[in-house]
């Protein structure tokens, strides 16, 4: 611990005489002090809409204002952008258009890769937000890359939501200037009022990787959290309406099976996935035997405690519009449902109210069984950025049937916002101590948070259709019922000289006691991160935790140093050490142990990447003692891509302590949007405990019908 603490003291001393901040130029104080209703944007109309080619040679662009004069988020909040950016809009009767010009004095420095679709964090990028019901809570994002490779999402107060796929056209290239992009976004693939007139809301925002540069066209404001508040009116768009949107994508699937020992299986399998949209508002989605042999595998994480890892969803058709089931607390996760046969799923607006009701039928494998998992909420917003919402979900199995029923709420006033959610269950045979709540309140400004937590949960809660688990402190794995409060703070020190960014401070104090007061565990868990110019960054932290285990107390303490560079953009490295004293719960004993994490992503040109990584971890029966537990875990994935429609993935990972070995390769081939071919196989072999052998082939072939 001495050598990490004379590490923060020395960049302290050194940096020390540089903490100073920069004037601003008097036309920018001017900008600064402007209302947003300045900033507002006027789209035209375009007779000939654009060729989406990347070229910006069209008349439209020509014709109409650009939008520029942006200025700095990051890291010189309310400071002039270090490059200059041009942003124009134009629509017709079908799509609206967009395109930007974003100047580099260094062109040859842009970072630009070739990478599937929602794979673009690490490149620069202009992004489109549009906030289409002018309420300043909500709003969608378009994101491009210099080559055009798209990403998309739905922003929600300062939470973004990479679900929402829409099906857009856009196309990008550099330039001895340095890179431009155009769009053309349907409008279909949109939600807004049915009016004749439309006002929308619109912020243009562009991301200098190698700066650690975040610009934007309405200037964000240090006094406010909340970029929804901080867009410009969008007028001119009118006379628009959203077609009759049904959209089906019918696919074919072949699944060849090689298990060792057991016969070869190949079947011949068809589905689809539907699109309907009623009016501008309701969209129903359903899945009629879907097939998800294309998505990449989970990566093999070791967990040593006695709770589940939370995964995430990778499969198409759960994660669209996850934001209207988004809750405090997993009241719905999506990844209980394991292998559905059907899926149904509606979503919408009308007014101040929005809502989402999902159907899916699951066939249990392991007991051969069918669930059936219903799930429904309701949301009423009130005020200017706050709301109120009812939850539901029910899950129907052979033996056993779960529902929850909960209200969740989100209040904001100025710097402050209140948040959280009450939920009962009922489940066979369990009539009492049967809730959970939590609220929280938090304080944010001026680059200063500070949150309060406080929640409870009875032992006979439960949300099968949820990533909610109870509460354990012994092998017999008994639920307890517990209270627990929770405080923390951070602050971001900007201090923007030649060699840092910014410090941040963080601290947080968490106990938890039964219902007869007894404690459970308490935590104190303080760290220090540093961000340096050009993507580089380091962490420290130290944790300390005293728990209850088996009608004992064992003391945890650990600390850590993580270090993270990509300072161009082409190759990255992350590494992370911990040590300290843990628990064996299996054996009732504190252990030594140590864990070590390392990672390299390099882009090899445009087109190849590659990122291996490596987890190590081992316990040992005091410091410096024997070891009595040692594991290493390998991963290795491969992307080339041939363009921006053609790309094979590999995906390796293995492990050598339950010698544990797994290969998966996928070709894919976008032929049009919304259509595409996957070729997959996959190999796994596990060579302890439970021994198999297995191989996999899998071809589908899918293609959107847009009616």
């Amino acid at each position: 611990m001495r050598w990490m603490i004379f590490i923060v003291l020395s960049a302290l001393t050194i940096f020390s005489d540089t903490l100073m901040a920069s004037e601003q130029n008097a036309d920018l104080e001017r900008l600064l002090k402007l209302p947003l209703d300045s900033f507002g944007v006027t789209v035209s109309v375009s007779a000939i809409p654009p060729i989406i080619d990347g070229d910006l040679n069209d008349s439209c662009w020509a014709q109409c204002r650009p939008y520029g004069n942006f200025t700095q988020a990051l890291p010189n909040m309310e400071s002039a952008a270090t490059e200059s950016t041009l942003c124009y809009l134009v629509y017709d009767s079908d799509n609206l258009y967009f395109a930007a010009k974003c100047f580099d004095s260094e062109p040859d420095k842009v970072i630009a890769n070739l990478k599937r679709r929602e794979d673009i964090g690490g490149d620069d990028i202009i992004e489109l937000m549009l906030d289409t019901y002018n309420e300043q809570r909500s709003c969608y994002t378009f994101d491009l890359n210099p080559l055009g490779i798209q990403g998309d999402g739905i922003k929600i107060v300062n939470e973004n939501d990479d679900s929402w796929d829409g099906v857009w056209m856009s196309s990008g290239k550099r330039t001895n200037f340095g890179w431009q992009v155009e769009a053309a976004i349907p409008f279909k693939t949109l939600r807004f009022p049915q009016k004749k007139e439309q006002i929308w809301r619109v912020q243009f925002v562009r991301l200098i990787q190698r700066k650690n540069e975040g610009d934007s066209y309405v200037p964000f404001r240090k006094t406010d959290n909340n970029d929804l508040e901080q867009m410009a009116p969008l007028v001119g768009i009118s006379s628009i309406g959203r077609d009759l949107l049904l959209d089906i994508t019918p696919y074919l699937t072949n699944n060849h099976n090689k298990f060792a020992g057991v016969r070869d299986t190949n079947k011949v399998d068809f589905g689809a996935d539907i699109k309907y949209g009623l009016g501008s508002s309701l969209v129903v989605d359903a899945t009629v035997n879907p097939d998800f042999g294309q998505v990449e595998a989970d990566i093999d994480y070791i967990n040593l405690s006695p709770y589940k890892f939370y995964l995430q969803e990778k499969r198409p058709f759960f994660l669209e519009r996850t934001d209207i089931f988004s809750t405090p607390f997993y009241l719905f996760y999506s990844r209980k449902i394991e292998n559905p046969d059907i899926g149904i799923r509606a979503t919408g607006k009308e007014g101040k109210y929005g809502f989402g009701v999902l159907y899916a039928r699951d066939n249990n494998l392991y007991i051969n069984n069918k669930d059936d998992y219903f799930v429904a909420r309701c949301e009423r917003e009130i005020m200017k950025q706050s709301s109120i919402g009812i939850m539901t979900t029910y899950v129907d199995g052979r033996d056993r049937y779960n529902a929850t029923y909960s209200l969740d709420w989100k209040i904001k006033r100025g710097p402050f916002s209140l948040d959280g959610q009450l939920a009962k269950s009922k489940t066979k045979h369990c009539d009492d101590l049967d809730w959970k709540g939590t609220a929280g309140l938090r304080y944010y400004r001026n680059n200063l948070s500070i949150s309060y937590d406080h929640s409870f949960y009875e032992k006979n809660f439960f949300a099968d259709a949820g990533f909610i688990y109870p509460l354990v402190v012994d092998l017999n794995f008994t639920p307890f019922s517990y209270r627990a409060d929770q405080i923390g703070s951070n602050y971001d020190w900007y201090i923007n000289n030649n060699y840092i960014q910014k410090i941040t401070p963080y601290v947080s104090y968490y106990i938890q006691h039964d219902y007869d007061g007894l404690m459970l565990a308490r935590v104190v868990a303080p760290s220090l991160t540093f961000s340096f110019q050009k993507n580089i960054g380091m962490s420290v932290s130290y944790r300390f935790e005293r728990s209850l285990w088996e009608n004992r107390y064992f003391n945890k303490y650990a600390s850590g140093v993580s270090f993270w560079a990509n300072p161009g953009g082409h190759l990255g490295v992350s590494a992370y050490y911990q040590e300290g004293q843990d628990i064996d719960y299996w054996n009732v004993v504190s252990v030594w142990q140590k864990n070590f994490n390392f990672g390299i992503t390099w882009n090899i040109g445009e087109k190849l990447e590659l990122i291996p990584s490596i987890n190590h971890v081992s316990q040992y029966e005091y410091q410096h003692g024997p070891r009595t537990y040692n594991q290493w875990n390998g991963l290795l994935r491969i992307g080339l891509h041939f363009n921006k429609d053609i790309f094979i993935k590999a995906f390796l990972q293995g492990n050598d302590y339950s010698d544990y070995y797994m290969a998966n390769l996928l070709f894919g081939y976008t032929f049009l949007p919304g259509s595409t071919f996957y070729l997959a196989y996959n190999s796994n072999y596990v060579g302890r405990y439970i021994k198999s052998d297995s191989r996999f082939l899998f071809a589908k072939f899918s293609y959107l019908l847009a009616i």
